[in-house]
């Protein structure tokens, strides 16, 4: 989650999950 928040990725938490939910 902090990865994506540090490549400007603005994405709800629980969306990240859906897309990503090996995250």
């Amino acid at each position: 989650y902090k990865r994506f928040k540090e490549n400007q990725i603005t994405i709800p938490y629980p969306t990240m999950r859906v897309l990503m939910p090996d995250k």
